[in-house]
């Protein structure tokens, strides 16, 4: 006797297949290997013996399906941007910030009492040098962590 049986993959139906009048052994579908017979029932001789275990089906319960984790970057990240604040009297006429080979520079020169934003090159250590050449004086190199501070404060001090 034949009987037939929904399986719940994505709406498909598969065959079931009863192999003894009772449906002692049933298979679940065509890429399942057959179920084992109670004791006490015999299996039919036309039924083929399974040699290899079956593939894992689409059937898995929900809580083995583990969902995919984004990665989490290790440790601190570096700021992709300074706030660049100007408090002294004086003109800042360049500005360049380095790190990891790549730098980054102002466009224009940034008046007494003036703000703007760097945008900077994608980094990989939070440590950078800051070099800063007033309209007074030579370049004044220092190193900053990018990590940590996210604003750059010239004062006249």
């Amino acid at each position: 006797m034949m009987t037939w049986r929904k399986a719940g993959m994505a709406g498909c139906a598969a065959l079931a297949l009863a192999l003894s009048a009772d449906g002692a052994a049933a298979q679940r579908s065509l890429f399942d290997t057959p179920l084992e017979a109670p004791a006490g029932s015999a299996r039919p001789a036309s039924a083929p013996a399974a040699a290899a275990p079956a593939a894992p089906t689409a059937e898995a319960p929900a809580e083995t399906r583990k969902p995919r984790a984004r990665a989490k970057p290790r440790g601190p990240v570096p700021a992709r941007s300074l706030t660049i604040h100007n408090a002294s009297p004086n003109t800042l006429t360049g500005l360049e910030v380095t790190g990891d080979g790549k730098s980054a520079r102002l466009a224009k020169p940034l008046k007494p009492k003036g703000r703007t934003t760097l945008r900077l090159p994608a980094l990989k250590t939070c440590t950078v040098t800051i070099a800063a050449t007033f309209e007074t004086g030579a370049p004044e190199p220092s190193e900053l962590d990018i990590c940590k501070e996210k604003t750059i404060r010239f004062t006249d001090s």
